[in-house]
């Protein structure tokens, strides 16, 4: 069978901006935009731990990281199964990797998109509103983030620039806040630029 991606949006839970740390659900066992449910208990990840990357938008010549850890759980309601995933992005100073974690830190990037390929599947229905096949078990293969994910059901929960628990609004508020200021130094600097050029 060949390679398949399923896209989940990322459950951030925490980030850890010096170490580029984001928490993360990879996989929900949901219906996604396709109609279709993995069975999170066949997940197989043997392999990929060996190989953990984390891509930029299953691009494999774009490495932008690696998985440190992945765990099974549950979404927040306690109840639907999921696998949970801590990545580390690439050390600043790569200009393609820092516009990734920019867009992370912003939260215009929260997609999680697993590739995999398909060991057992059926038709059988397993969900409330499936109309696609039930991969019972997968081989994991990468992960990715990416910009438009298939599983609605996997929201972005927590921001945190830091780990001190800032909303979404507090965290634009500060971006903004850096912006204005690099701005007002840019407007400072040419003034006194032209103030000499006279």
């Amino acid at each position: 069978m060949s390679q398949r991606t399923k896209h989940f949006d990322a459950a951030v839970k925490q980030v850890d901006e010096q170490r580029r740390r984001i928490t993360f659900v990879a996989s929900a066992q949901v219906v996604d935009r396709d109609g279709d449910v993995i069975v999170t208990a066949g997940i197989d990840t043997s392999r990929f731990t060996r190989n953990s990357v984390l891509l930029g938008y299953h691009d494999s010549s774009f490495p932008i990281g690696r998985v440190l850890n992945l765990t099974r759980g549950a979404l927040d309601d306690g109840r639907t199964p999921a696998l949970i995933a801590t990545a580390e992005l690439l050390p600043a100073g790569t200009e393609r990797i820092d516009e990734v974690w920019a867009l992370v830190q912003f939260g215009a990037l929260a997609g999680v998109s697993i590739g995999f390929l398909p060991v057992t599947l059926d038709e059988k229905k397993v969900l409330p509103g499936q109309t696609g096949v039930t991969f019972r078990s997968i081989e994991l293969l990468e992960i990715s983030l990416v910009a438009i994910p298939s599983c609605p059901d996997c929201l972005v929960t927590q921001k945190c620039a830091g780990c001190s628990g800032e909303s979404s609004d507090t965290i634009t508020a500060v971006v903004r806040s850096a912006l204005e200021e690099i701005t007002m130094r840019e407007t400072v600097k040419n003034a006194i630029r032209d103030a000499f050029r006279d």
